[in-house]
């Protein structure tokens, strides 16, 4: 490799200076080349010789400056701002010539799924900051005895994949679609089962650096991916000699299979999952401690709804060994509870006014109460938070190759540039003040004042095992029949339209997308098609009832109006409109909450008091990753960097070179690190130094 000179220059004016989108990319690529990456690329990145002049490492450096230039979307608006700069940047990095657009599109397609995979493991376990003392006090999580643990959030993301028409004719040969390489059809439902890519990211809680990546096409496995995280999480421990046993990883609620419990257990790494025992809430033995055992309240943020949690027991799951021999361990089950504003809200079951919530952990209950458990799987909002905010800064939700090992390679060095800029603003200033504090002692316990559950009769089941669709509200009622039975599913739904005043409803009145006839009692899309209204559901946003339509099957695929009806172009689409069944919306309070409302009220629409653990503080150590990352970006955009290429005389040609070119024999990767390569040496020089002095 080129050698390259760093030096302090605090006024540099010259025509060669780097410009800011890039000098963030340099000062990275210089890092990882003294964190001894670029040699780790240079090792592992090879795959069957292609024709042309450059070698891996010239491509790497391409995806880390497009990555660092966070104000272009694309490989081709990257490419296009780097034009006039393309001779400097390759000198910036010792090379003589920087790829073109087109030939890193044709290497990155080359790319075997086997190799980008175990680049990228080495990649972002190189990049994760090494954790000391200090660094896991910040990032972790004081439990109620005093010791300190990581928490390490996994989760799936999907990519979908929008689906063009094909050009078909004679004339034309058999299309082909590039993405049917890296997508698969995704689960069946309302606007999934389209071609979808999944992305699996291992973040930490506290740093927000991500230790794994996973980009599969179609349906992921959530057991192969729990596998391959404990695996990473074990390198880690073993690089930076930490505890397994003092990481927690929360996952999300597709873990509670059987399989996954079995790894989960088996694993010295403590996990919180959700888990889908719900059939033991229909145990009478259970319900007669719920309904007089001591419940804890769950300390939030102050918004949303109040939670108590309780520890039920044990759950004992059979896993194996490394020696192959089968032994019991126990799972801790939690049970959450809570009174939501709309009928099914989310993941649970709807027992009664209450959603129950049940989760499985191997935490110790002396260290985390059961509200602590809730607690930490429901901090998992801010984790979402950080994926949001990856994907918009690093614009990760873009197919840039179609084929996954490349997109995986991609996606990789997108990741490592993120650990490295938070590393690296943590070094430029370290946080100060108090540390986090620990978790308060248990709160008093909470009896419940009436019973949780009805007597409980043989018989009886639950409105989820019956199939209906909606409860009535205590002060609102569903339209009975003359013998008293309630309505529900579809005739519930067909009896409320009836009583809607369509005449009051611009929305559907003729001439509209959607029309209500009068005659045949049904509400027909532009294409004829009549929509059969299929249940009743309230709107957790506003607390009104709504009528759900739905499409006939097998008309929505070859309808001639879909494209102004929908984006989607999966054969089982089917179109829902949701309509509300009262003509005007619910009031709330003081509040009118409308139902098509698109404009938000400025500052908050109600008052969040204090919290118990102090006054509310800006300086939140979740907040820290984005603070540091701004602040790396901001030194970089300030700095000054100035590139003077050094005089060498070019290497005579050999034998070897004259026969290989007359015989049009390809380069080995050795001979084309060699081939554009700068002569001479590359003199750096930086007005910041600080920066100078994590290259030097």
């Amino acid at each position: 490799m080129t050698q390259k000179l760093f030096h302090f220059k605090p006024d540099v004016k010259d025509s060669t200076l780097l410009p800011e989108w890039a000098r963030k990319g340099a000062i990275l690529i210089w890092w990882m080349e003294k964190l001894g990456i670029v040699d780790m690329i240079c090792k592992l990145l090879r795959f069957p010789r292609r024709h042309g002049l450059y070698h891996p490492i010239d491509f790497f450096w391409f995806a880390v400056l497009a990555f660092s230039a966070e104000e272009y979307r694309s490989f081709h608006a990257f490419f296009e701002a780097c034009k006039p700069y393309r001779k400097l940047l390759a000198a910036a990095f010792g090379r003589k010539s920087f790829p073109d657009q087109s030939t890193a599109c044709r290497f990155y397609r080359a790319v075997p799924l086997e190799v980008a995979i175990k680049v990228v493991e080495e990649l972002i376990l190189r990049t994760v900051t090494p954790f000391s003392e200090i660094w896991r006090k910040w990032c972790g999580i004081r439990d109620r005895l005093g010791e300190i643990w990581l928490v390490i959030d996994f989760d799936y993301q999907h990519l979908g994949i929008r689906l063009r028409a094909l050009p078909k004719g004679e004339e034309f040969p058999p299309p082909i679609r590039m993405s049917d390489e890296s997508a698969r059809p995704g689960h069946t439902g309302h606007h999934r089962g389209e071609l979808v890519q999944q992305h699996g990211k291992a973040m930490f809680r506290g740093s927000a650096q991500c230790l794994e990546l996973l980009v599969e096409a179609g349906n992921p496995s959530m057991s192969e991916g729990i596998s391959s995280v404990l695996e990473k999480i074990k390198a880690l421990c073993e690089r930076d000699d930490l505890d397994p046993g003092k990481m927690i990883l929360v996952i999300d609620g597709e873990a509670s299979s059987r399989r996954c419990l079995q790894l989960l257990a088996g694993s010295p790494v403590n996990f919180i999952t959700r888990s889908d025992h719900y059939s033991l809430l229909d145990d009478p033995v259970l319900r007669e401690k719920l309904n007089k055992g001591e419940w804890y309240k769950v300390r939030d943020s102050g918004s949303g709804p109040t939670r108590y949690a309780i520890d039920i027991g044990d759950l004992e799951v059979e896993v194996e060994d490394e020696s192959g021999h089968s032994r019991k361990v126990a799972v801790r089950l939690v049970v959450s509870r809570f009174k939501p504003e709309s009928i099914k809200p989310g993941p649970g079951r709807m027992l009664g006014d209450y959603q129950w919530e049940m989760f499985a952990t191997k935490l110790r209950r002396e260290a985390f109460g059961p509200e602590d458990v809730v607690r930490l799987y429901m901090g998992r909002a801010s984790v979402e938070n950080q994926y949001a905010c990856n994907d918009r800064e690093l614009y990760l939700d873009h197919l840039y190759c179609q084929r996954v090992g490349g997109q995986h390679l991609i996606q990789g060095i997108a990741l490592a540039v993120w650990n490295l800029s938070i590393l690296l603003g943590y070094r430029q200033e370290p946080p100060n003040g108090p540390l986090p504090r620990q978790l308060p002692d248990c709160a008093e316990p909470v009896r419940p004042q009436q019973p949780l559950f009805p007597p409980f009769s043989g018989s009886e089941e639950s409105a989820e095992a019956a199939g209906e669709d909606i409860a009535a509200r205590p002060d609102q009622k569903v339209a009975e029949l003359p013998d008293q039975q309630p309505l529900k599913g579809s005739a519930a739904a067909q009896a409320k339209a009836l009583e809607i005043d369509w005449s009051r409803r611009p929305r559907f009145q003729p001439g509209s997308f959607f029309v209500w006839d009068e005659e045949c009692k049904a509400l027909i899309c532009k294409a004829g098609n009549k929509l059969k209204p299929m249940n009743l559901r309230y709107r957790k946003k506003n607390g009104n009832l709504y009528i759900r339509f739905v499409a006939p099957p097998d008309t929505c695929w070859n309808c001639p109006f879909l494209s102004r009806c929908s984006n989607s172009r999966s054969p089982t689409f089917r179109r829902e409109v949701w309509v509300m069944a009262a003509d005007q919306p619910s009031k709330a309070g003081k509040v009118l909450f409308s139902p098509t409302g698109h404009q938000r009220p400025l500052g908050f629409s109600h008052s969040v008091g204090p919290s118990r653990a102090g006054p509310w503080k800006m300086a939140s150590s979740s907040l820290f990753p984005a603070t540091y990352r701004r602040r790396f970006a901001t030194l970089c955009r300030n700095t000054a960097i100035w590139i003077v290429i050094g005089n060498s005389d070019p290497p005579v040609p050999t034998a070897d070179d004259i026969d290989r070119r007359r015989a049009h024999r390809r380069l080995t990767w050795k001979e084309r690190l060699e081939k554009n390569a700068l002569p001479g040496p590359v003199h750096v020089d930086i007005s910041n130094p600080f920066l100078l002095s994590i290259l030097s």
